[in-house]
């Protein structure tokens, strides 16, 4: 199968997501069954948790770094909870959701480890994500609302700022990316906790992704900047691009898919 990178992906689906939604996605080595007394149109997905502990050790033994656990979209369908008890179970070291409702969701039940929100937020909620020990993405404006509410609550609000090396879905250009990490530390109710990027899975265009990356880190640790975690690894990035994982040094993250069946035990 002839390999797509994201920035592509991103490109065709933006022409024939209509199409692509009407179409059936067949996932390998993901078993899709008719439950007994059903129509065979109703598919379910089996996971094999021991499989997928096996995968994060396999994981584990190539970065030697922090994984990152993206269980973003009902960690993709495979249930939120059980998924995210699991892996606290397995000592994942952090979570990485899509919706800031997932991350309240996994602080009500009495989950843990840490949790970046990686989606959007609004003002209101400010006071949540601080309040749940929550960390924000942010890459705009709206970094003012957490660092208002931090203020009021005499506490530090944590951000996590993600940068756009050149996938064009979301982040801070990294043309202007230092301008707004020097403006962010200089907020008195801010701590910053990490920087990341995302990979296109384009081999060629990842390694200037990287570069880039790297030169704002530097740049910012130039002007006494600590930028804490950098992360920029997805799956595709921890099996076939290492240095992504390694050239940031000790504090990197490494972050995959959790149920992705990235890994197959023998």
């Amino acid at each position: 199968m002839k390999k797509i990178s994201r920035r592509n992906f991103m490109f065709l689906s933006g022409m024939t997501t209509a199409t692509m939604l009407a179409q059936t996605v067949q996932v390998e080595d993901i078993p899709l069954k008719s439950r007994k007394g059903t129509a065979s149109s109703d598919p379910w997905i089996e996971l094999n948790l021991e499989n997928m502990s096996w995968n994060l050790s396999q994981i584990r033994k190539r970065v030697k770094v922090p994984i990152m656990a993206v269980i973003k979209a009902n960690a993709y369908g495979h249930g939120l909870i059980e998924i995210g008890k699991h892996l606290e179970k397995v000592g994942i070291d952090t979570f990485m959701v899509g919706k800031l409702s997932e991350a309240l969701l996994l602080r009500e039940q009495g989950i843990s480890p840490p949790i970046l929100n990686f989606g959007p937020f609004a003002s209101q909620d400010a006071e949540k994500i601080i309040k749940n020990n929550i960390s924000q993405s942010v890459f705009n404006e709206n970094v003012s609302s957490l660092n208002q509410t931090a203020l009021k609550l005499r506490k530090k609000a944590r951000i996590q700022i993600h940068v756009d090396t050149g996938m064009g879905r979301m982040g801070i250009s990294f043309r202007d990316a230092l301008p707004f990490i020097e403006a962010s530390s200089q907020l008195k109710g801010i701590f910053i906790e990490g920087i990341s990027t995302t990979l296109t899975e384009d081999d060629e265009f990842d390694r200037k992704q990287i570069s880039r990356f790297l030169h704002i880190c530097r740049r910012a640790k130039d002007k006494g900047i600590s930028l804490g975690l950098k992360h920029a690894a997805s799956s595709d990035g921890i099996l076939n691009l290492s240095s992504s994982v390694l050239a940031t040094g000790t504090t990197c993250l490494a972050w995959t898919d959790s149920t992705a069946d990235t890994i197959t035990p023998p």
